[in-house]
């Protein structure tokens, strides 16, 4: 009798239908007096065996073989990934989609086949529910080619389309702290945006415009490739590279509520020395933005990245100045 432990990884069939295990170690406690070579079991009679199952930091090196374009994608893969799609609640993955921490258990029987291999009439196998601990990365390099994230857009402001200019209002919004899930799965922590408003005026005498409100939903994304990912799937320009999102109607939204930010800035002035001697004036404001990620009725889980699956989410915010939209995409 033997016992072991694997995460398994399942593709839907959208791509192809696959799966890949990873073995993780077990120790098996039990008694080869009773579960040796040679040994029978008695009808009706229950066995007990004990065993030890310690959740590891990292996966072992033969969990990513593949050659990787860099190590950060290296180092993501070989972290432990969220157990997938038998949470009580909906944790936002798409159908078929799952990642699986399973006991199995197998009884073998003699004598061995030509291939060296033993007969095993009786296998059983035991889902376990697994949140890893979560490692705090430092926030994300943002390139050019990134498309799917936004950290800052400017805007021309006028009152009306028939108006004349008032100036250039730029936002800007820092990546928030990481969110921590608390290890029962039903609370998060809090986090904040820090929002950087800069108001560039025609005129001196045109004051800075007014924050009206600040309104915003969580993305989750379920990345998921039939061949190994050489790239974390939200780096990585969308229009070339070979790996897509599947998610249930393409992004599951998280709405999020907002404290009351109107009139909210406070701008400060500040003094632009230009060419020729003449003084521009420069205006600038910074908003905090507290926020939490409801884990109600849906489960959240941490972002992970694996050769095959992955979860990220994006904060897809509108910040609404004077009769101007600014539309933001920040990675969480």
């Amino acid at each position: 009798m033997s016992l072991t432990s694997f995460v398994s990884l399942l593709f839907p069939s959208l791509l192809r239908r696959n799966s890949a295990e990873i073995e993780i170690k077990l120790d098996s406690h039990h008694d080869d007096k009773i579960y040796g070579p040679g040994r029978q079991f008695t009808e009706s009679h229950t066995y007990k065996i004990p065993f030890s199952f310690v959740i590891p930091k990292h996966l072992t090196l033969s969990a990513c073989k593949h050659e990787n374009q860099s190590r950060a994608a290296f180092d993501q893969h070989m972290r432990l990934p969220s157990f997938m799609g038998y949470w009580s609640k909906d944790d936002l993955s798409p159908e078929g989609a799952r990642v699986e921490y399973i006991i199995k258990v197998h009884v073998a029987r003699g004598p061995p086949r030509p291939s060296g291999s033993l007969e095993k009439p009786m296998l059983a196998k035991h889902l376990i529910n697994v949140l890893p601990d979560p490692v705090e990365d430092p926030p994300l390099h943002i390139a050019l080619q990134d498309e799917r994230y936004t950290l800052n857009r400017s805007k021309t402001l006028r009152k009306n389309i028939f108006s004349a200019k008032q100036g250039l209002l730029t936002v800007l919004a820092t990546q928030p702290s990481s969110i921590r899930l608390i290890p029962d799965g039903n609370t998060v922590s809090e986090s904040a945006l820090i929002i950087s408003l800069q108001f560039d005026p025609i005129s001196p005498e045109t004051a800075p415009p007014s924050v009206r409100n600040i309104i915003g939903i969580i993305m989750a994304t379920t990345w998921l490739s039939g061949i190994p990912m050489h790239t974390m799937p939200d780096l990585s320009d969308q229009q070339s590279s070979s790996v897509f999102p599947i998610n249930r109607g393409f992004s599951v939204p998280i709405p999020l509520v907002f404290p009351d930010l109107k009139g909210a800035a406070s701008w400060t002035t500040v003094p632009e020395q230009e060419f020729g001697g003449n003084t521009a004036l420069h205006y600038e404001a910074t908003l905090r933005v507290p926020f939490e990620i409801p884990t109600q009725p849906n489960m959240i889980l941490p972002t992970f990245h694996t050769c095959h699956i992955s979860r990220t989410y994006t904060l897809a915010l509108t910040v609404k100045v004077a009769n101007a939209k600014f539309y933001l995409d920040i990675p969480v």
